[in-house]
């Protein structure tokens, strides 16, 4: 399960996933919300150093230019209906060419 799927299920047992990590985005307060929300440890990396972790600058690139996350958004209500909906289609709408152009949650269910 990735990170975004993380952020919208509900943890079974509290735990701290290790290697979650959430680069500084334009969505940074929300996200840092919901993670505190279900206390998950939060794991910063370099300013500007986006080799440290590739697969979170992956997503958050997917989130900006296919979902629009990445323009200023008007208050806090409508960035969190925006960033819930760019995760629900991230993970049940956008095909990945990484999971023979599947969705994540179709192989979560189906293959897991």
């Amino acid at each position: 399960m990735g990170a975004l799927a993380l952020l919208t299920k509900p943890f079974t047992t509290p735990r701290t996933p290790t290697g979650l990590s959430i680069i500084r985005t334009g969505v940074f307060n929300t996200v840092t919300r919901i993670l505190k929300r279900k206390k998950i440890e939060i794991c910063m990396t370099e300013e500007n150093y986006c080799y440290e972790n590739a697969m979170a600058e992956s997503v958050n690139g997917i989130l900006k230019e296919e979902f629009y996350l990445n323009q200023t958004f008007t208050s806090a209500v409508h960035t969190k209906k925006a960033t819930k909906n760019a995760i629900k289609l991230y993970n049940n709408n956008r095909l990945h060419l990484s999971l023979e152009y599947k969705t994540p949650n179709y192989v979560h269910q189906y293959t897991a």
